[in-house]
């Protein structure tokens, strides 16, 4: 019996010690980057009337629409925030203020929808996305965010349809 239970120690330690060998020593946590958009937006009319809308409402032509969001690298910094559409029909915008133009890289354009960072100098942000439609039709505007996190997991990407008429 005790030769038994020696050779039982033994191959249950061998196998503790596979287990050990093959279990990875990085313990870096590792998400995808998040955006977080507000529910209710804040719409202006061509005629400067302003009121809340969700994302579901229909836009008239020229409608100016204000959209918070929340982009986050987690334990990971942010890369570049990318909001864009296929066609010229919506103009889009990203609001970003100049006393953080610091950690933007040259080759931002919030303007025009895109803010990238300096390295290691911007884990989250606030911003908020301004688009207005400029014909009318189903338009699908795309968000995209990188950080520095490994590559399958350093992009987030989604998208949105807005009805104009």
């Amino acid at each position: 019996m005790p030769h038994i239970m020696k050779r039982s120690i033994l191959v249950y330690s061998f196998l503790a010690l596979m287990a050990f060998a093959v279990t990875s020593c990085d313990t870096r946590s590792m998400m995808t980057p998040g955006l977080k958009t507000s529910t209710s937006l804040i719409r202006t009319s061509v005629f400067g009337v302003t009121d809340t809308i969700t994302l579901l409402d229909t836009l008239s032509v020229g409608d100016t629409v204000r959209m918070g969001m929340i982009c986050n690298g987690y334990y990971d910094y942010l890369r570049t925030v990318l909001v864009s559409n296929e066609t010229s029909s919506v103009s889009l915008s990203l609001a970003w203020p100049d006393s953080l133009s610091y950690v933007l890289a040259p080759e931002s354009d919030a303007a025009h929808g895109r803010l990238t960072f300096l390295p290691q100098k911007a884990y989250a942000i606030v911003t908020t996305l301004t688009y207005i439609p400029e014909e009318s039709g189903m338009h699908k505007i795309d968000i995209g965010i990188t950080s520095s996190a490994p590559d399958k997991y350093s992009q987030y990407s989604g998208f949105f349809m807005i009805a104009v008429e």
